[in-house]
């Protein structure tokens, strides 16, 4: 049971990512954990980009993050 409510997030989390709705607005590592924070439409806040560059870079670790929550 717990395992699919897992899954159920996860790809729930990929799918918002990928449409944009939310972004990664932080990576915490420590031994043996790695935790995002995650903004957007839903929390209220976002990180925008300044330039083309910054938006890109913005949306290959949303991609990134994704293709890892699958």
């Amino acid at each position: 049971m717990r395992r699919s409510r897992f899954i159920g997030r996860s790809i729930g989390s990929a799918i918002l990512l990928l449409t944009h709705q939310i972004t990664v607005g932080g990576v915490f590592i420590s031994p043996g954990n790695i935790s995002l924070s995650l903004s957007g439409f839903f929390t209220g806040s976002g990180a925008d980009g300044k330039n083309d560059v910054d938006k890109r870079l913005l949306d290959a670790i949303d991609f990134v993050t994704a293709l890892l929550l699958m």
